[in-house]
C-alpha cells in the first residue's frame, strides 16, 4: 500500500508554486483550475464554500496549506474530500515560508525584530521548553553578546508540513560566529513549529541545530 504524507506529494507536486502577489488574477485563476483538475484526477475532492468565487483567495489557501496538508496512508482507491468555508474557518497565514524566513534571518543574522505578534505566549527554543516571550528574547540578547558579530550565510526552506492546528517547516542554515581574531562556522538543520489559537497563527517552537544558546 503506497503512503503519502501530504496532499503534494500524492499528486506529485515537489516545486514551491509562485508567491500570489507576484501573479495576475488571470495567472492565479488558471493555476486554481489546473491544480482541481489534478486533484480530482488522483481522488482528492475539495469544495469553496462562498457567495462569489474569489480564486486569489483559493490560490493563497491551495498554495500556502492545502498542498502540505497531511494525509493518512489509504488504498490508491480511496477518495479524500475537503470543504474550505471561508467564513467559519480561521484565517491561513499568508506566505509562511516568508514569515519563519525573516525570524530565521534575523536569529541567525544578529539583529532579532521583536514581532510580538506572531509570537506565541510560551514558545519552545532548543533546550528551553516553556519561554515567556521576554525570556525568549532574554536568552537570544545574551547569545548575539557572546559575538563580535553573526552572519547568515544561508537560510534554505525544504519542506511544509501541516497537521491539524500545527504548521511545521524545516530546512537547513549555515551561519558564521565571529569574534576579533577569528570566525566559527556551523552547519545544520532548523525547525519552527506555528499553532492556531484564538483564530490566529502564531510562532510556538524554534529549533535550531549546530547552535548553543
Amino acid at each position: 500500500m503506497p503512503m503519502f504524507n501530504r496532499v503534494r506529494d500524492k499528486i506529485g507536486i515537489t516545486e514551491i508554486p509562485a508567491d500570489a502577489q507576484l501573479l495576475s488574477d488571470s495567472e492565479m485563476q488558471e493555476e486554481v483550475y489546473k491544480w482541481m483538475e489534478l486533484f480530482k484526477s488522483h481522488r482528492i475532492l475539495l469544495s469553496f464554500n462562498e457567495h462569489e468565487v474569489n480564486y486569489r483567495r483559493r490560490y493563497v489557501f491551495i498554495r500556502n496549506m492545502f498542498l502540505d496538508m497531511q494525509l493518512p496512508s489509504h488504498p490508491p482507491e480511496l477518495y479524500f474530500c475537503f470543504l474550505y468555508d471561508h467564513y467559519q474557518q480561521d484565517v491561513y497565514p499568508e506566505e509562511p515560508e516568508s514569515l519563519v524566513g525573516e525570524l530565521l534571518d534575523s536569529i541567525l543574522g544578529g539583529s532579532v525584530k521583536r514581532n510580538s505578534a506572531i509570537m506565541h505566549k510560551r514558545i519552545r527554543f532548543n533546550q528551553f521548553h516553556n519561554l515567556s516571550e521576554p525570556e525568549f528574547f532574554y536568552v537570544l540578547d545574551c547569545h548575539q553578546k557572546k559575538y563580535a558579530s553573526i552572519a547568515g550565510i544561508s537560510l534554505r526552506h525544504e519542506e511544509k508540513i501541516v497537521a491539524g492546528n500545527r504548521l511545521v517547516l524545516t530546512g537547513s542554515h549555515t551561519t558564521g560566529f565571529c569574534q576579533l581574531d577569528h570566525c566559527a562556522i556551523q552547519r545544520g538543520n532548523w525547525k519552527v513549529e506555528m499553532l492556531r489559537s484564538e483564530g490566529n497563527w502564531f510562532i510556538s517552537g524554534i529549533y535550531i541545530e549546530g547552535i548553543e544558546f
